[in-house]
């Protein structure tokens, strides 16, 4: 009778995203529950697979299974179930989630991982125009370079963030002609000021990047790309602008949402027993005193295996400090933590050479930081601010770009 009852109690676990995000939780709920019922679903058909390793996999510095970084077995042999579908509906009353096969998965408990979309133009689905968020994207990319491999190419790339870098890195260490066109007038906006927009947009002039701000693509066919300053040629067109961290099935289940799905400091949903975390969690940060979505992969791995231990009792918040970085030709440049210049109350600027760090700073002390180009301060930058370090004494010398950061940790 006692195995009956231990197989009637058995918990359902299911997790809506095969990332990094949901199968680091997997794996820590199996560590910690060897019966559990663990189900993964996925909207993409493969095991988990590194997003950081594309670009390696695409300049051909890795074999495309070295992206992979679980195999089929292993999820047979932790006993967790690997579904590819779709979401299309959640029921809390039920507790249980429809998929696009109508397929049914009932759940006591209920993590959303499942990152975000890409945000899309009319002309993504035209040939030739690509997005860089999935292995497919990876693929097709990877297809049109060995195609305009030796030809004289014009790429043109839509957007100013992280995911527009990987773009220009790849056009132009494929010695494209590479041409970035910008909504308005800056890189980085929200995270950088204008001043280090410019100055980081010297830095891809000089390594030949042509930039065209405030020009607005409209439609792309045809070897040409308009835009409201006119038409240009284009052979391949890369499209950054950002994902949408925001699900219509969970919206209409009664989960609350802002910019990604809100979260408290357990990254407990407003309904109980629903988590979410990675790249679609608006959580509440209590080291920054506010909420924030974060969309890096060390985050959505942590993230994920905190969910996991709130899931079995634990009540620690989740503080963790993470960063993004991109390399773009020769440059680095990396934001950590809090790095918003609206919710700062003073930003220091450091400046050397083709390096600068910016310092974001709230009641006396650090929360978050760019670097440009000075990436041996981004470990002691994450230090200062996952302690809480007072800089009050000492922020005049901030500024001085040759003061040794590691001497506040």
């Amino acid at each position: 009778m006692r195995n009956v009852y231990a197989r009637i109690r058995r918990m359902n676990i299911l997790i809506i995203g095969g990332g990094v995000c949901g199968t680091s939780a997997a794996e820590d709920i199996r560590k910690r529950d060897t019966d559990a019922n663990i189900t993964i679903v996925s909207d993409e058909p493969h095991p988990l697979y590194s997003r950081v390793l594309l670009p390696h996999y695409i300049h051909g510095m890795i074999p495309r299974e070295r992206v992979f970084l679980k195999a089929l077995d292993w999820y047979t042999e932790q006993n967790i179930e690997l579904v590819y579908d779709e979401v299309v509906a959640l029921d809390c009353a039920k507790r249980s989630v429809l998929c696009a096969t109508d397929r049914t998965f009932e759940y006591d408990k209920l993590l959303i991982a499942g990152g975000g979309t890409v945000n899309r133009l009319p002309l993504s689905q035209r040939p030739r125009a690509f997005h860089f968020q999935t292995l497919e994207d990876a693929d097709a990319i990877l297809a049109a370079l060995c195609e305009r491999d030796g030809e004289k190419t014009v790429a043109r790339i839509i957007g100013g963030g992280f995911i527009c870098m990987e773009f220009v890195d790849l056009f132009q260490k494929a010695d494209f002609e590479t041409h970035v066109h910008l909504k308005d007038d800056r890189f980085f906006g929200k995270i950088i000021d204008r001043e280090t927009s410019d100055y980081f947009a010297s830095l891809l002039q000089a390594r030949g990047v042509i930039i065209h701000a405030h020009d607005v693509a409209k439609e792309f066919q045809n070897d040409t790309l308009t835009t409201n300053s006119g038409n240009h040629a284009c052979d391949v067109l890369g499209i950054g602008i950002g994902l949408d961290a925001r699900f219509l099935w969970a919206m209409q289940a009664g989960i609350e949402m802002n910019h990604g799905i809100i979260a408290n400091a357990f990254l407990e949903t407003n309904i109980p027993d629903v988590y979410a975390a990675g790249d679609c969690a608006e959580y509440e940060n209590q080291l920054f005193g506010r909420r924030r979505r974060v969309g890096n992969w060390t985050n959505a791995q942590m993230q994920g295996r905190h969910a996991a231990r709130v899931m079995f009792g634990e009540r620690e918040p989740f503080t963790a400090v993470t960063s993004y970085s991109a390399s773009v030709i020769d440059i680095r440049i990396a934001a950590v933590g809090d790095a918003d210049p609206l919710a700062a109350d003073e930003v220091i600027a450091r400046k050397n050479g083709e390096g600068r760090s910016l310092l974001y700073m709230r009641d006396e002390r650090l929360v978050g930081a760019v670097t440009i180009n000075r990436s041996f301060e981004r470990a002691p930058l994450t230090k200062i601010i996952s302690a809480k370090t007072s800089v009050s004494k000492i922020k005049d010398r901030l500024s001085d770009p040759d003061f040794n950061l590691s001497e506040l940790i």
